[in-house]
């Protein structure tokens, strides 16, 4: 067992009392953010020694290009690796990652319903409303997507990804019977009930091993085109091929990292014009109910 997880005074009863906040507390997030640089670090770091490609995604890439790194609101970083690469790095990670960092998957902690990798940074506690409504007991992080090619029949490439995503749907209702998603209440309330009645009836119907095995198989494929996508996003536009590879390096905040090839075109695929700012009700954060840099405070509260 390669996790090491941090035991806090925070009971599973009481963050469900906790009301999430709106902002964080002066100076919290500077400290998130330095953290996750951190995660980073250590991450491109056993990437170049292992010869893994890996390039960052979505905000991340977009805080790089427009800001030089974070974007001023965002709360976590994320990656993206090809899949055969991803599955090197989560065999070879336990055995390299430095001490106080720790990799986490469904496989080795308890209530982690998401098809994908994290890194935490041991003994700090980050948990938002879909943690704690699944008692997962998650750090800081840093999140690791695989990305897979689809198939180069247009057709058979568009069956493994709503295929995919349900299998990630159904194993993120199966340990979460109350989710939280950023939409307006009265969508929320309908997806609530929705994903409440899934809980109980066919979420059970798999374990979350067999929903993975599934969620994998959907992508195999003899014949792999030149059009990737992120595995977790089944709705997200596909990426070229060109626009990935070969990944060249990038400036984020004191660090030099791998990024897409052609930023501008991956970033437009995903954001439109992107260099404009979006209005502050737009502005989505991870926002947590507990927030613990390792002393045992919820600074949240």
């Amino acid at each position: 067992m390669y996790v090491r997880l941090h035991v806090c005074k925070y009971s599973t009863e009481r963050i469900a009392r906790i009301m999430p906040a709106t902002t964080y507390p002066e100076g919290a997030l500077k400290k998130v953010q330095a953290i996750e640089l951190q995660l980073l670090e250590e991450f491109d770091r056993i990437c170049r020694k292992h010869s893994l490609t890996y390039f960052i995604d979505g905000g991340s890439t977009l805080g790089a290009v427009r800001h030089g790194g974070f974007i001023p609101w965002d709360d976590d970083i994320d990656v993206g690796m090809p899949s055969y690469d991803y599955e090197r790095f989560l065999a070879i990670a336990p055995h390299e990652l430095c001490q106080g960092i720790s990799l986490h998957t469904h496989e080795n902690t308890p209530g982690y319903s998401l098809f994908f990798a994290k890194l935490y940074k041991d003994g700090t506690r980050f948990v938002d409303e879909n943690a704690a409504a699944s008692g997962c007991p998650q750090g800081i992080f840093l999140d690791i997507f695989p990305f897979y090619a689809l198939d180069a029949d247009p057709q058979k490439g568009s069956k493994p990804r709503k295929k995919a995503l349900m299998d990630q749907r159904i194993a993120f209702v199966k340990r979460n019977a109350h989710p939280h998603f950023p939409v307006t209440m009265s969508h929320r309330k309908l997806i609530g009930a929705a994903c409440t009645v899934a809980h109980y009836t066919i979420a059970r119907l798999w374990s979350i091993e067999q929903l993975y095995a599934l969620y994998k198989k959907a992508y195999e494929t003899d014949n792999p085109g030149t059009l990737w996508v992120n595995a977790n996003s089944g709705d997200a536009v596909p990426r070229k091929q060109e626009w990935l590879f070969p990944t060249k390096e990038i400036p984020f905040e004191s660090l030099m990292v791998m990024a897409p090839n052609d930023c501008d075109a991956f970033l437009r695929a995903e954001y439109g014009e992107y260099m404009k700012l979006p209005p502050e009700d737009k502005r989505r954060t991870h926002m947590p109910l507990v927030l613990d840099f390792g002393d045992g405070t919820n600074v949240m509260e």
